[in-house]
């Protein structure tokens, strides 16, 4: 009669497993399936919030999908702990092998860097750091931002809208700008005030004028075109747009901007601006 073989999962061991790969640590305490299960648990979590447009509504959903991705990481890593703990004895499994706990955790560790590169692609959501002031007062320097990089396949971009956009000869690098007219209107700054289709616009959203801007304060009246955009940023003597590059096609559009879920200013988390919705109530 035939006896399979039987191993015994060290504590420290099965705790270390866990920091070297989602799941890892079920892995070497002999429990594919829970390791598997971890690890698509946590892919499952990603694409539902993403997939159905949740992530990129509130940064209460963002952060609701955070606290269930750490949950699965500390059952993960926890769990595994527990059963090594509490069985003397286990059957030694065919994957047990240092070859196949590499290959494992090489794979679990890749995840990360794949979700975050084809997030914008793939899953519908993209997120940035605020690295100019140009926006300023709506986005402050550092602060991070959810935008969705999906709106515009299936709506048009409506004035007022603060959008993600590369400029075509710098591609690759992307701005954040504010629309300010669409095509058939007719655009115009005088002395800083902006005026569309000759009205002039209410805008509470843009920083107090300084002193020497470095910006254009008066731009002729021009129609703009089909397929194109005016933007301009909210921070009008400290910003490069369409004053200085142009109107932009609406094929430059990269994403709408939808909600700030993180801001930090020295070292301090501005608690009154996490969760600052931005998309306009038209």
């Amino acid at each position: 009669m035939e006896t399979q073989s039987t191993r015994k999962p060290h504590v420290v061991l099965a705790f270390i497993a866990g920091f070297l790969g989602l799941g890892l640590g079920y892995v070497y305490v002999g429990k594919l399936r829970l390791g598997a299960a971890s690890v698509l648990g946590f892919l499952f979590m990603v694409a539902f919030f993403a997939w159905t447009r949740l992530i990129v509504q509130s940064a209460i959903m963002l952060w609701l999908l955070a606290v269930f991705l750490i949950l699965i990481a500390l059952i993960a890593l926890v769990h595994p702990v527990v059963l090594a703990a509490k069985n003397t004895e286990v059957p030694a499994r065919r994957y047990n092998r240092w070859w196949f706990y590499a290959l494992w955790s090489f794979g679990t560790i890749a995840l990360g860097p794949l979700i975050f590169s084809s997030r914008a692609a793939f899953l519908g959501y993209e997120t940035f750091r605020v690295a100019s002031a140009s926006m300023s007062p709506t986005f402050e320097l550092g602060e991070f931002f959810m935008s969705d990089p999906w709106r515009y396949h299936h709506h048009a971009v409506t004035v007022g809208e603060i959008v993600v956009l590369e400029r075509p000869e710098n591609p690759g690098v992307k701005y954040i700008k504010r629309v300010v007219a669409i095509e058939g209107d007719r655009i115009e700054l005088r002395n800083g005030v902006l005026y569309r289709n000759g009205q002039q616009v209410a805008e509470p959203y843009t920083h107090a004028p300084i002193p020497f801007g470095g910006s254009p304060r008066n731009v002729p009246a021009s129609t703009l075109g089909p397929g194109l955009i005016y933007v301009l940023g909210d921070y009008r003597d400290n910003s490069l747009d369409s004053r200085q590059w142009g109107p932009f096609r609406t094929a430059s559009l990269r994403g709408r901007v939808q909600y700030i879920w993180l801001s930090i200013e020295n070292g301090k988390v501005r608690w009154q601006r996490m969760g600052t919705p931005l998309v306009p109530h038209n």
